[in-house]
């Protein structure tokens, strides 16, 4: 968070660009040996100019990016590996919506290195990069950023232990007319494994980091150990097996600053996202949302599962939409900023707006309404250490358990954009020194037996404890299931029972248990039916009801190719908050084809009807989605996407896209295509053909071009842009 924060007008001291190049350089053994003519390189130039919208959101940008890069592989010896590489990068960007025009130029110095080690037991590298970036634009005064940063990593194996060593350093400084900033940032990781006979790992691991915001005299440094525990065996004649993973952690964050105040970092009970664009509620029916602990596992550089770039599926208009990032903290804490930082500059961040969503609900599926937009500023950084990403700031300070960030796109950006962390953060003491301790255990198992051939029964647990040590306060997270499976002439019972629980210092805990029951059919492989009863009580502190239901599914492979799958459930939900109970019917069918190795169908239905909106799975939902996947000839290919939906009203998104590639073989290779795009809820057409060819003049010389036309129709706007983009790239 100390890389976000505005600078002061303090001149940073610090050795010029010049000296760290020449220690770089000088660092490089056998460097001034390699000839000239051995050298690598690589020009990278693209233009492009796209236009969108409508109306009141019509844009236009121009980018002109320029990449050339030197670089050279040294063996040394048969351990010693030396790659050396210098990138020179300039971007001019032009943006403009209605009247308003952004000018931004940069131009950027990248020299780095990279010294590989590796023997029979033993693997290491030293690394070491160096940044020089000057920024000139519209709104902006001359400005230069500088940065700096080495690495040393180490790893020695043998036998059955394997030890890491991985040490990290960055300084970095920014001149911005006398608004200067220096910084200056340490990590050092270390880990210990040992791997007993049979399928047991014993690990331990400590993380050290240190941010300090000299120009402010603020600093503030992060500590975590960890115990981890993972084993899988067999017993009773292989008849029973268990798994276990057992994790003690501590978390520690001292803060140093001039004056009093402050923010601490606020440590997740759960991390993930979802692809979703009604955010507002989550219904069973749809996906649930994917775990990623990448998100928040202190590393600001490594990607996670999360890509907001153009070339990820889109949710609704442009790739990498609608990401729905959410954070549970199990309690609710008091919110007061977050930073999201990704892997990717973005030249035109205003294309990339953000929802912000919070949650006390005990299921994490009724969201509500978005925060209004006076209640928070969500504004893109480019960090002087060569980071970058968004700052979010809330007007006042915000006190739920749960958080989500969703990302609404207006225009095309980067073809790549990955998140690499999300870091949100709460108050800290009122004093100009502060220390926040954290431990946390956790125990998860799970253990199998067969009490006969066709009789199973199963026991799994999760027990988790985070504990606050500075208020002796603890989140403690359980759940139990106990279950049996059995198999008799063609069919399979199985019972289930499981316990959940949450408790928190706030008494706003969550308590609930669930029954399931199910008959499968096992006879025929064309033809499986499945019975199933759950019944569901919840108890938690807001949300107290008892809801049972049935429901019926079939799958029918009535051809070869042709795949039918019916679902029917039946629900009936007593609820404090209702009045008597709610009746729910669930009408599920999905019909897939592979009609021809070339032609690929999927039509889905979904419909529920409700008496009475009772919360999650008790209200109207009608979706229908038909997509195609069809080559119509070798070199020409249909896609095709159509969903209906009814929720408060009817609303149909449409999108399709044909591709020719008429020339293949040679080395001129054009390429033809077709796009239509309409959304009736915002009232949305984009319809556009192109044109683009790749002429591989040399065998080292590959340019590309390319045009489009589009219409594009807004809530009765219309415009009319012509997109164009070129690119050339030369290796040698």
């Amino acid at each position: 968070m100390l890389a976000l924060l505005p600078p002061a007008k303090l001149r940073p001291h610090r050795p010029p660009l010049w000296a760290v190049l020449v220690a770089l350089a000088g660092s490089l053994p056998g460097l001034g040996a390699i000839p000239a003519a051995a050298l690598d390189g690589r020009a990278d130039v693209s233009a492009t100019r796209q236009s969108g919208g409508a109306g009141l959101t019509a844009y236009r940008t121009e980018t002109l990016l320029e990449n050339y890069n030197l670089g050279q592989r040294i063996d040394l010896s048969r351990s010693w590996l030396l790659n050396v590489d210098l990138l020179t990068r300039r971007e001019q960007l032009e943006g403009r919506v209605l009247d308003f025009r952004t000018y931004t130029r940069t131009t950027s110095l990248v020299p780095s290195f990279a010294l590989n080690y590796r023997q029979d037991h033993w693997q290491g590298s030293f690394t070491g990069r160096a940044l020089r970036r000057d920024w000139m634009g519209t709104g902006l005064t001359a400005r230069r950023d500088e940065n700096a940063e080495f690495g040393t990593w180490l790893r020695a194996h043998t036998g059955s232990w394997e030890a890491d060593l991985n040490l990290q350093r960055r300084a970095s400084w920014r001149e911005d007319d006398g608004n200067d900033l220096e910084t200056r940032e340490s990590n050092q990781d270390f880990s210990l494994r040992h791997w007993f006979a049979g399928n047991d790992d014993l690990r331990y691991s400590f993380g050290r980091s240190r941010q300090e915001l000299r120009t402010y005299g603020s600093s503030v440094t992060y500590r975590s150990h960890q115990l981890q525990y993972r084993g899988a065996h067999r017993f009773a004649g292989n008849r029973g097996s268990y798994d276990i993973d057992a994790v003690i952690s501590h978390f520690r964050q001292d803060g140093e600053r001039q004056v009093a105040g402050g923010e601490r970092l606020l440590q997740p009970l759960w991390g993930g996202f979802s692809l979703d664009d009604t955010p507002g509620f989550l219904d069973p029916l749809e996906a649930d949302p994917v775990e990623d602990s990448r998100l928040y596992d202190g590393d600001r550089d490594a990607p996670s599962g999360v890509n907001i770039g153009d070339s990820a599926p889109p949710v609704q208009q442009y790739g990498g939409d609608w990401r729905n990032l959410i954070f549970d903290f199990g309690e609710p804490e008091t919110l007061v900023s977050a930073a999201l930082y990704v892997d990717t500059r973005v030249g035109f961040p205003g294309l990339i707006g953000w929802l912000v969503y919070v949650s006390d609900d005990p299921e994490g599926r009724d969201w509500g309404d978005p925060l209004d937009p006076g209640a928070y500023a969500m504004v893109y950084r480019d960090l002087a250490d060569g980071r970058q990403g968004w700052l979010l700031t809330f007007t006042e300070p915000l006190v739920h358990r749960r958080l989500k960030l969703v990302d609404v796109k207006s225009g095309l950006t980067e073809p790549d954009i990955r998140v690499t962390e999300w870091e949100v953060y709460g108050p800290a003491d009122t004093t100009a020194e502060s220390v926040a301790r954290t431990a946390r255990g956790r125990l998860r198992g799970e253990v199998r037996y067969a009490l006969r051939p066709a009789l199973e029964v199963r026991y799994a647990a999760d027990l988790d404890q985070r504990r606050f040590l500075d208020d002796d306060e603890r989140v403690t997270n359980q759940s139990h299931l106990l279950g049996a499976a059995w198999r008799f002439g063609g069919w399979r019972l199985q019972g289930e029972h499981q316990i959940y629980r949450l408790d928190s210092p706030t008494g706003r805990n969550t308590d609930a248990n669930s029954q399931h029951l199910s008959l499968s059919s096992l006879a025929r492989r064309d033809l499986s039916w499945r019975f199933a009863y759950l019944r569901n009580e919840d108890n938690s502190y807001t949300a107290r009801h008892l809801t049972h239901t049935g429901s019926a599914n079939v799958d029918w492979l009535i051809f070869p190719r042709l795949t039918l799958s019916q679902t029917v459930s039946y629900g009936v939900r007593d609820a404090e908050d209702i009045d008597g109970r709610a009746h729910s019917w669930a009408f599920i069918t999905t019909l897939r084809g592979d009609i021809r190795p070339s032609m690929v169908a999927t039509l889905r239905r979904a419909d529920r009807w409700s008496d009475q909106e009772a919360g999650s799975g008790f209200t109207r939902f009608n979706d229908t989605d038909w997509r195609l996947n069809w080559a119509l000839l070798p070199l020409l290919a249909l896609t095709s996407d159509i969903s209906y939906r009814v929720r408060d009203d009817e609303q149909w998104i449409l999108r399709h896209a044909l591709t020719w590639s008429p020339l293949p073989g040679g080395s001129v290779q054009p390429r033809l295509y077709a796009s239509d795009y309409q959304d009736t809820r915002s009232d949305y057409l984009r319809r556009g053909a192109g044109v683009g060819a790749t002429w591989r003049a040399r065998p080292r010389l590959t340019l590309e071009a390319g045009a489009e036309q589009t219409l594009i129709k807004e809530r009765d706007q219309r415009n009319t842009p012509v997109n164009l983009n070129a690119r050339g790239t030369w290796t040698f």
